[in-house]
Parts: C-alpha cells; structure tokens; sequence
C-alpha cells in the first residue's frame, strides 16, 4: 500500500516539476520580449521537442507567429532552458526517489 502511495507522490511531482519549469520559462520570455503574441503559449509548449534553437527561431517563432530575429531567439532560448530543467528536476527527483525507496525498503 505504501509503496502504491510513493508511487502516485512520485509521478505527480514530476507532473508538478514540468509544468513549474514551463510555466516559469514562458513568464521570463513574456518578460524579455516586448508583445507576447496570441498563442505564443500554445507554440511554447507544442514546439519544444522540434530541432535547435536557430531552427525553431525561424520556423515557428519567426514564419508562424511573426517575431523578429532577436525576440525569436529569446523565446527559442527560454524553450530550450524549459526542457531541460524538467528533464534534470525529473532526473533529480527520480534518483531521491529511489534512495528513499532503496533506504526504506518500499
């Protein structure tokens, strides 16, 4: 039962972590760009997975939403910076997770 427990802690937690490290990179790209466009949020997080940073600058950010070059490198920036906290607060909690459970016995 316990460990049925610190399993569900877990996986909500890491849905916690995720949408902390989107939500905290699109606030600090609304900040440091100068208009944050209709559905800029939506494309923040639908195009995170797509290619480098110069390619997502110009293919969504630039040709879709119709930023300019720098403001477009910013949020592509901000987008990068998203993923990987998540991935790493992920990492993190999952490696505490397993020693707890490790030190416990769960």
């Amino acid at each position: 039962m316990l460990r049925n427990l610190a399993g569900s802690v877990v996986v909500t937690l890491v849905i916690c972590i995720s949408f902390a490290s989107f939500y905290l990179n699109i606030k600090m790209a609304k900040r440091r760009v100068s208009v944050w466009r209709r559905g800029s949020t939506y494309m923040f997080v639908r195009s995170n997975g797509m290619g480098g940073i110069q390619r997502r600058a110009r293919e969504v950010w630039m040709k879709d939403l119709g930023y300019e070059e720098p403001e477009a490198i910013i949020i592509a920036k901000c987008q990068s910076r998203a993923g990987l906290t998540g991935f790493v607060g992920c990492a993190l909690l999952s490696a505490i997770a397993a020693a707890v459970f490790q030190y416990f016995k769960l």
